[in-house]
């Protein structure tokens, strides 16, 4: 090969490189992003939120619908205060 073409080949390399590095980077600044804006709306009283989130069933509106928190339970057992421990 000659002296040309190698150096054209590394640069070609360093560039892809280089921005696959700087793609990694943006993407992950572009969810931390994300999460920094998301965060004060979850943490708010406004029904979208945590609170929301918490309530085992609600009615019918922003989130499509009643969900529920826990598979269904058909045989429900209590526990008592020996079954638990600390």
């Amino acid at each position: 090969m000659s002296k040309t073409q190698t150096t054209i080949e590394i640069t070609i390399g360093f560039i892809v490189v280089l921005s696959l590095f700087f793609s990694i980077i943006s993407i992950w600044v572009w969810a931390n992003r994300q999460i920094a804006n998301r965060q004060p709306i979850f943490n708010s009283d406004s029904g979208l939120g945590r609170k929301a989130a918490g309530q085992p069933n609600r009615t019918p509106g922003w989130a499509g619908g009643n969900k529920s928190l826990v598979w269904p339970v058909y045989n429900v057992e209590e526990l008592t205060k020996e079954e638990v421990h600390f």
